[in-house]
């Protein structure tokens, strides 16, 4: 669901923002791209787990929450995925 209470289909949200080519241009807008990618991950990894095991009422309705597109996020949410984007840019730069 988005901030609006709609539904939002996340593989056509994946689909249609993988067809899109993004052009990095620096440290700061990779770790953004990153951190997106990271977001829409997460989204269907909690969906496909929220499906197959027992969660507490609690922890689903605050991922519920969660469940938009990164755009959508809050900026301390988005602040949580960029933290792991840097780590995983730091695992490429360490491979140079």
């Amino acid at each position: 669901m988005n901030k609006q209470g709609e539904n939002v289909n996340i593989q056509e949200l994946i689909d249609s923002e993988t067809e899109q080519k993004p052009k990095i241009m620096n440290k700061e807008d990779l770790i953004e791209a990153l951190a997106e990618n990271h977001h829409k991950i997460w989204i269907t990894w909690s969906q496909t787990l929220s499906f197959t095991e027992k969660l507490s009422k609690t922890r689903l309705e605050r991922w519920k929450t969660m469940w938009v597109p990164y755009s959508e996020l809050t900026e301390e949410q988005k602040e949580q995925d960029r933290t792991y984007a840097r780590k995983t840019l730091e695992i490429i730069e360490a491979q140079k």
